[in-house]
């Protein structure tokens, strides 16, 4: 009985030698998981169409600079190179096909104006206080009128969100 207790922590002392052993060969670095130690090397050439095509899409539209560099922005690019993976074998595909109307995306505010303000009332039930600041103006030159709405949270450890 004892010779084999000893012969089951034999074999489980092996075992665990050679995991270790594989687990020293396949380590990976802490580094590996930050961004920047794998950041994909884009070619110039690629990183200047991109440049020349953000300055006319801010200079044609009559957008801001600054739109290039928000999340919408940068959700609406993503989105567009994951569909170019995809559709990368074929020679045939236009962009146009892949933009919407903005017929389309107007009537889709509605649904995510419902999903959004789903989000912010589980949000607003989980806090026990918040300030929601309302915002409203008009532009003289456009006459275009503008709202903005903003929820203001202080946490437990006071830090203002």
């Amino acid at each position: 009985m004892v010779q084999q207790v000893w012969q089951s922590i034999c074999v489980h002392a092996t075992v665990m030698q050679k995991n270790a052993r594989n687990c020293l060969k396949k380590q990976t670095k802490v580094t590996e998981y930050y961004a920047s130690s794998q950041a994909l090397t884009i070619p110039k050439k690629i990183k200047e169409k991109v440049k020349i095509a953000c300055t006319e899409f801010t200079a044609l539209d009559c957008r801001a600079f600054e739109v290039v560099s928000g999340e919408g922005f940068k959700k609406l690019t993503q989105s567009i190179f994951d569909a170019g993976r995809h559709t990368r074998n074929s020679s045939s595909f236009n962009i146009t096909h892949l933009i919407l109307s903005p017929t389309i995306i107007s009537r889709n505010i509605d649904h995510l104006y419902e999903e959004k303000k789903v989000q912010l009332t589980s949000l607003c039930m989980k806090m026990s206080s918040y300030c929601i600041i309302c915002d409203f103006w008009t532009e003289r030159f456009t006459g275009l009128s503008y709202c903005g709405l903003a929820l203001r949270h202080v946490t437990q450890d006071f830090k203002l969100q």
